[in-house]
């Protein structure tokens, strides 16, 4: 398919994607027993607790799985019909084992969303307890992170932690050791807010505006990154089909990044180790080992074409 086809793709699926990761968490904030919680931290049941956290994991990880199911289930079709009509196959059936490769895809997005969050949730509360916060505080303030990363909420607890102590105590210097989970834009915001007096509104106000801005960043990246890996894997899979009816034979992969200033160097030397493409089935060569498809890291923009050799 042309660039401008591939980017109308990428562009939709990112954005399905998005959609579909924003959803999936709100309605599991809204499932979210924070009463039960409460209750299991209060009696110290150690037990309550865990099943308490593990069931909104698991409802987390149900809910993204439908919601991604609506995004993935007709993804391959239209990536494969666009691919094989490009090499001149209009008409074309995204073959069978196309289902597994969507499903492992689609399995890859919950498991990473889900497993991290997990063991953040189990984080906060032990820290929180350990702070003297109430139940009831600490079980809310679980809820309304999920869907945040391990690091994410780390960070979030830090930053509450810091506006905290500094309503008790009126102290306006960061502590040393909170500061070191913190971003310089969120130890930019303490200060600010800190220096000029906070009440415990404000609190709520700048954690709930952290934890925003953070799910945010989260969903854009998985949903950015996980398009180029749709994309370029429901591509590859139209074209295994098109090879095995012998409608390409001679036909070799080839490497291509965004070609831009914001291309990592590691990315862009991928096509320099491999001058004369790929076969069908060969891994790439790159800096970083063997890889068959993009994305190669986080946030990578790079695709892969089919062409005769030169």
């Amino acid at each position: 398919m042309n660039d401008a086809e591939y980017e109308r793709l990428l562009s939709q699926f990112e954005e399905e994607i998005y959609q579909a990761l924003k959803a999936a968490v709100e309605l599991t904030r809204a499932e979210f027993d924070t009463q039960q919680l409460a209750e299991a931290i209060a009696s110290g049941n150690q037990e309550a607790i865990t099943l308490g956290l593990d069931i909104a994991t698991d409802t987390l990880a149900a809910n993204l799985d439908t919601a991604l199911a609506a995004v993935f289930g007709p993804a391959f079709a239209i990536v494969g019909i666009t691919a094989a009509t490009a090499l001149g196959q209009p008409r074309f059936t995204p073959p069978t084992s196309a289902t597994v490769i969507r499903d492992n895809l689609r399995y890859r997005i919950t498991r990473d969303f889900t497993s991290a969050m997990r063991q953040a949730m189990g984080v906060t509360v032990d820290s929180m307890l350990g702070r003297g916060d109430s139940p009831r505080l600490i079980a809310g303030f679980v809820g309304r992170n999920i869907g945040l990363s391990f690091n994410q909420q780390r960070s979030l607890d830090a930053f509450r932690a810091v506006l905290v102590d500094g309503l008790r105590t009126g102290n306006t210097t960061l502590p040393a050791n909170r500061i070191r989970n913190l971003s310089a834009s969120q130890r930019s915001v303490l200060r600010a807010n800190l220096a000029n007096g906070i009440s415990e509104d404000d609190i709520d106000r700048l954690t709930n505006r952290q934890r925003r801005i953070m799910f945010e960043h989260r969903a854009n990246t998985t949903a950015r990154t996980e398009a180029v890996r749709l994309v370029n894997a429901a591509q590859q899979t139209a074209w295994e089909e098109l090879d095995r009816q012998g409608q390409i034979n001679g036909y070799r992969r080839f490497w291509r990044d965004a070609r831009d200033e914001r291309v990592r160097v590691t990315h862009r030397a991928i096509s320099r180790l491999n001058p004369v493409g790929r076969g069908l089935h060969e891994p790439f060569q790159t800096p970083l080992g063997p890889v068959h498809l993009p994305p190669i890291e986080v946030n990578c923009r790079c695709r892969i074409v089919l062409a005769m050799p030169r």
